[in-house]
């Protein structure tokens, strides 16, 4: 539990309220000694247990009052209404062996919850909080399936979803549309533009293209593809010399390479975590949340992926007619 912090206020009837207030930066919530919580709007069970545990799915932890008095549980954690009184079961429970020595509390195991169950709460608690929505959604689901433990989901699902809730911007840094995500490293890809703009028209085009098999073979772990067969039997078969073919090649191996150093730095960058509208903090993003984020992006397909990277790499940097042409020939594959 986050350390707390103890106030005092007058009650409706002048008296002096002890209050206690966790916070773990981005998520506060105050209560009185006896853990009763004002339900403020905008508040969730989640947000409390993030506050109190540093995690989303200790929401067993509260219970509201019925008519008779009687604390019974939340059956849905997000259905709380500004305005009503919830507990935090074991702070009331603490005060109650002092204050009323014959009242019975029951409070509910959490630690015997299951990861599905945590994780779920997860999903829901960052849908409702990055307002996340349709394919942003279920990209967030895709990564939630390759991450085993909920305490790992907790803290890579904000960061990630941070990034998604950042789209809008990214969009014009990068690519628009489901991958809108790249834009939060777009970075690597301009770095690795720099060194393409250099070169001749047709290897530039070569290096646009295996920026997109780099960044795959990344995200999936896989080795640095080589040079494609189809760029030396295309130069011969055009009448191009030998040093123009190994000139073509390394093209693609250069840029490859470069896209790939690349992405392991974005992997080592700071994001600045928060929905659209709340306070942030800072979450180093790590190389396995990154690579599941790409490879969630078209359902964990080397060969989607490839394509939609192109297709963002096309939009951004290519003009329309025979740039775009020879770009797309011949159609792509992974591997190359």
């Amino acid at each position: 539990m986050n350390p707390v912090r103890l106030d005092t206020a007058r009650g409706p009837n002048g008296e002096i309220v002890v209050r206690k207030t966790y916070t773990n930066g981005r998520y506060t919530v105050t209560m009185n000694a006896d853990g009763a919580i004002r339900v403020k709007r905008g508040d969730w069970l989640s947000k409390y247990s993030a506050a109190m545990y540093d995690n989303y799915w200790m929401v067993n932890e509260f219970a509201r009052m019925d008519h008779s008095g009687k604390l019974v549980p939340i059956r849905n954690p997000n259905l709380i209404s500004a305005g009503e009184v919830v507990y935090h079961l074991p702070t009331y429970y603490e005060f109650s062996k002092i204050s009323f020595p014959a009242k019975q509390i029951t409070v509910v195991r959490t630690d015997l919850m299951s990861e599905d169950r945590k994780k779920q709460i997860i999903l829901e608690h960052l849908k409702g909080e990055f307002d996340l929505r349709g394919e942003n959604f279920e990209i967030i689901e895709t990564v939630a399936d390759g991450i085993h433990m909920a305490s790992e989901l907790s803290e890579a699902g904000e960061c990630l979803a941070s990034v998604l809730v950042h789209a809008p911007e990214a969009v014009e840094a990068f690519i628009s549309g489901p991958l809108a995500i790249a834009g939060a490293v777009a970075f690597p890809i301009f770095a690795t533009i720099k060194l393409i703009n250099a070169w001749q028209f047709g290897q530039r085009l070569i290096g646009l293209r295996a920026i997109a098999y780099g960044m795959t073979a990344w995200a999936f772990g896989d080795q640095r593809p080589g040079p494609p067969a189809w760029i030396r039997s295309n130069m011969k078969f055009a009448g191009s010399q030998e040093y123009d073919i190994r000139a073509s090649e390394k093209a693609w191996s250069d840029s490859c390479e470069k896209a790939w150093s690349n992405m392991e730095d974005a992997a080592l960058k700071q994001i600045l975590s928060g929905n659209r509208t709340g306070p942030k903090r800072s979450i180093r993003m790590r190389k396995e949340w990154l690579q599941a984020l790409f490879r969630a992006i078209e359902d964990v397909d080397r060969n989607k992926l490839v394509k939609h990277l192109m297709e963002g790499i096309a939009r951004k940097y290519l003009r329309a007619g025979m740039e775009t042409d020879a770009f797309w020939s011949p159609p792509p594959s992974y591997p190359p």
